[in-house]
């Protein structure tokens, strides 16, 4: 959501007031937006098919990370996408 706010206005929240409203460090807004970046070579219209790619390789990066941390649903933890 980030991304796209950013792209469509020019307008936008800084990643801090994400930080905080969204409950996730900035540290980790960071992280996360420039994976999604990356993940789309920094191409902010993409086709469908390719949003789904990268927004299924993120959850699955988050998924895999809290299981191995004993903690699905809870604590503050870092995303990072090949």
């Amino acid at each position: 959501m980030l991304v796209a706010a950013k792209f469509h206005d020019d307008a936008f929240a800084s990643n801090a007031w994400y930080s905080k409203v969204g409950g996730v460090v900035m540290e980790e807004i960071n992280r996360l937006e420039m994976a999604v970046l990356n993940m789309t070579q920094w191409r902010l219209l993409v086709k469908q098919d390719e949003y789904d790619g990268a927004m299924r390789q993120l959850e699955e990066s988050w998924l895999e990370i809290q299981a191995n941390e004993g903690t699905l649903g809870g604590s503050e933890s870092t995303v990072t996408c090949s």
